[in-house]
């Protein structure tokens, strides 16, 4: 369905500050610091949002090159900035409301699986299911919003979400063990 969008926009930056600094102490801070946010509040304040530490060896051949650049125009500076990636701004963009938003409704549609007459839910996740008959065939296919056929089971152990083993109808055997590795383990 769509688990890797709200995966995304649920990604956490760590150790991240979001501060309102003068204009001064946002400079020092951008020379020093990944950043990811920037925005001039008014002429002396700005928002930013700021996390590790750069590596001291990039730190250094930017104050070697800034130095250089410190007599040429800003134009020249940016585009220097750009080309080397030292003034790449960095970090995650989250959005929690929208991660949690997307999840909601994936748990809500994949009820409707769950719940079929005739045809009880072994497992799910809130992209998957796993149930002993085929679906009707409007609802599996490769557009949005439609299942994927991953496989046809022919025996399977189920423990919880993440941690199951089948054998396929192909005879193979597949193994899914979050927490574990999945190579040291057998049907």
């Amino acid at each position: 369905m769509l688990n890797a969008l709200y995966g995304k926009f649920g990604m956490k930056e760590l150790n991240s500050k979001l501060k309102i600094i003068s204009v001064k102490e946002a400079n020092k801070i951008t020379k020093n610091y990944n950043y990811s946010v920037f925005a001039k509040l008014n002429n002396d304040k700005v928002l930013i949002k700021y996390s590790s530490r750069i590596n001291e060896n990039l730190r250094k051949l930017f104050k070697t090159q800034e130095d250089r650049l410190s007599e040429k125009a800003e134009s020249v500076k940016s585009i220097f900035l750009s080309d080397t990636g030292l003034g790449k701004k960095r970090g995650v963009p989250s959005a929690v409301h929208i991660a949690s938003a997307i999840a909601a409704y994936s748990r809500i549609s994949i009820n409707e699986f769950k719940n079929i007459p005739g045809n009880p839910c072994i497992m799910s996740d809130t992209d998957s299911v796993v149930l002993p008959k085929k679906l009707n065939e409007q609802f599996v296919g490769k557009e949005i919003g439609q299942m994927k056929l991953e496989h046809i089971i022919k025996h399977g152990i189920f423990i919880r979400k993440k941690l199951y083993a089948i054998i396929t109808d192909q005879n193979k055997e597949v193994i899914k063990a979050s927490g574990a590795k999945s190579k040291f383990l057998s049907f």
